[in-house]
């Protein structure tokens, strides 16, 4: 099977999500990388294709990851960012485990 993307990707179930904040408000992370976040957002939240994006991840057990990057794109449900400062591998991971753990298989959203 052919897998395009350059980075693992860790998907969250919506009771386990991290929450990211920027400028002030907070969203939920549907899924992260080492350079990328996906987050929920409603159709009318003002994100712009490009727009530069500074802010910070929280993880369930309260670690912090501060990111940057750009809207790479936005749908009806969420944003999607490419990170220039992005999410350690390690971090991306011990996510990975937890979910693993928790849920005793891999997760679908």
């Amino acid at each position: 099977m052919d897998n395009s993307r350059n980075y693992y990707r860790v998907e969250y179930p919506s009771g386990d999500r991290p929450s990211f904040e920027c400028a002030g408000r907070s969203y939920e992370v549907i899924d992260v990388s080492e350079m990328g976040l996906r987050l929920a957002v409603s159709a009318d939240d003002p994100w712009v294709e490009n727009e530069t994006v500074v802010g910070t991840v929280t993880f369930r057990d309260n670690a912090t990851c501060k990111v940057s990057g750009s809207v790479l794109r936005k749908t009806d449900d969420g944003i999607a960012i490419v990170l220039t400062e992005g999410v350690p591998l390690p971090r991306v991971l011990e996510e990975q485990r937890y979910l693993i753990k928790r849920y005793r298989r891999t997760v679908d959203p």
